[in-house]
């Protein structure tokens, strides 16, 4: 499964299991990603508490969906059985994206995160 931030266009990509746990493994995945880019415990902590409530719907956002569908274009020619999946995400979100000015998900989180912004919304994809 493929989540996106609809902000920065972060991919986060878990493994498809019980819906009921699904929140909670994406909190944890989101968690392992941002730590590694070296984002402050105190903005971590901050995004993971927010995403303690959910909501599932369809989005119409064009930009994110296209972005999604590149992402999981990528996946299949570029997936690594030997990496784990919080490392094939680190990999997309190093992928330049048009629709954030050619910035890499990555790049556009450390910029979102190093400032005073409200939490990023997580969109999905399975």
């Amino acid at each position: 499964m493929l989540a996106v931030s609809q902000r920065t266009l972060l991919p986060v990509l878990l493994q498809a299991k019980e819906l009921k746990t699904f929140p909670e493994r994406l909190r944890s995945e989101t968690e392992l990603i941002l730590r590694s880019f070296g984002i402050a415990e105190p903005r971590i902590k901050t995004e993971i508490k927010a995403m303690g409530e959910w909501v599932f719907a369809k989005t119409d956002s064009r930009q994110v969906l296209g972005s999604m569908n590149d992402f999981a274009s990528m996946l299949k020619y570029q997936f690594n059985p030997d990496a784990s999946l919080c490392e094939e995400s680190r990999f997309l979100a190093r992928t330049p994206c048009s629709p954030i000015s050619g910035n890499s998900p990555q790049q556009e989180t450390i910029e979102t995160f190093a400032g005073n912004s409200r939490p990023c919304l997580i969109l999905l994809k399975s």
